[in-house]
């Protein structure tokens, strides 16, 4: 049985990418220092993208996850993990291939999902991936709302 629209559940909802917040620094170099479009306003051509995050293409993906998560609320579905379980289907149709189709099933992973701090400030999960969005001007993505599920397996472990 779905659950129903219940302030204590997750929900994944749309959000602009230019309103998620900054990234910190913290392990990778391309987390604020050696990112294509910031190279490319200094007249600089890069042939690489700095790691796998930044390979993917963001917005083909948030625009299927997008999809996927209206598809599930027109089918009453709101609860993290059953928007995942109903999403497998759609994963598979969404015409994405490989590492962009993985990264699809993680942006809707409740476990690994793209979410935002409490206050809006920082992140819970997925500050790469929500960097590379913004370097590669994605206009918007799915997070996950807080809190996270608590005292719960993922359904994608």
């Amino acid at each position: 049985m779905m659950d129903t629209v219940d302030d204590d559940l997750d929900y994944f909802e749309v959000m602009a990418v230019a309103d998620l917040p900054p990234s910190e620094p913290n392990r990778a170099d391309c987390l604020g220092v050696s990112i294509t479009p910031r190279l490319q306003i200094l007249g600089f051509t890069v042939r690489q993208p700095c790691c796998w995050y930044h390979e993917r293409d963001w917005s083909a993906i948030s625009e299927a996850a997008v999809a996927i998560l209206g598809q599930a609320s027109k089918s009453g579905i709101v609860r993290a993990k059953d928007v995942y379980k109903f999403a497998q289907d759609g994963i598979r149709a969404s015409g994405l291939q490989g590492q962009d189709r993985h990264a699809l099933y993680e942006l809707l992973c409740p476990g690994i999902a793209l979410m935002v701090g409490p206050s809006g400030k920082g992140y819970t999960n997925g500050q790469h991936r929500g960097q590379a969005m913004k370097d590669l001007n994605v206009k918007r993505t799915v997070v996950l709302r807080w809190p996270p599920m608590t005292g719960e397996e993922s359904p994608c472990s």
